[in-house]
């Protein structure tokens, strides 16, 4: 079955923002795998892992690029991730702790996805649930950078950043999802993804658009991955 490579705009409705983001797909014809991505993108934005960035209504679609891929192409770029623009009057640019602020946010996005565990693998593939993560961690030695968190958060996520070079440096990027699965890596580092999430949770979530010394925002994300519900 074939793969597509598209790039996709997304435009919030009534407001002069938007993001642009490229994804891939299999399936029997362009038409099917552009009508995945739309589904999927449509569901990451308004009750998925960008939907606390986004919040607002589901954002209007378009495909602005399409093409066939060979299966070599598809683990040279990642099935996630935005570029956002936002043309609103009086924009600035974001000072650098409104940067940590939504850096941290994203990393609790990642530990969502991880936390997930093999459900992640089987819906982004082995590429992305591994760069996902190292977007924003080493892939060798101690990570540096804890944007805008507690010693008791940056202390979870080296046990979270440990696991996964781990798992890393033991497979091989060319096996399927089932195989990585098979491993067991997923499973054991879902756990230890949630501990640091419901840390981070417990903490709450900064805002997207101020600066803060304490989060304000909601615990979040939202799905419940206490002890209880598991």
């Amino acid at each position: 079955m074939p793969f597509y490579r598209f790039i996709v705009h997304g435009v919030d409705k009534g407001r002069p923002r938007g993001f642009y983001t490229t994804r891939h797909a299999y399936a029997r014809t362009q038409q099917a795998a552009a009508n995945r991505i739309l589904v999927g993108v449509t569901k990451e934005f308004t009750t998925g892992a960008s939907a606390g960035l986004w919040r607002s209504a589901a954002p209007t679609l378009t495909i602005e690029e399409a093409w066939r891929i060979g299966l070599g192409e598809l683990f040279k770029a990642p099935n996630k991730g935005s570029t956002f623009y936002d043309e609103r009057p009086g924009d600035i640019e974001a000072s650098p702790r409104l940067v940590d602020q939504r850096a941290r946010n994203r990393i609790m996005e990642q530990l969502l996805s991880l936390a997930d565990g093999d459900a992640n693998v089987l819906a982004f593939g082995i590429v992305d649930y591994f760069e996902g993560f190292f977007d924003w961690f080493p892939y060798e030695g101690d990570p540096t950078w804890f944007p805008a968190m507690t010693e008791e958060e940056a202390a979870a996520l080296r046990e979270v950043c440990r696991m996964m070079q781990a798992a890393n440096d033991a497979t091989d990027r060319h096996i399927s999802a089932e195989a990585l699965i098979a491993t067991g890596w997923p499973g054991r580092v879902a756990p230890v993804a949630r501990e640091a999430l419901e840390l981070m949770r417990a903490r709450g979530h900064f805002s997207e658009e101020k600066e803060e010394d304490i989060p304000t925002g909601l615990p979040w994300p939202g799905r419940d991955y206490s002890a209880s519900s598991l």
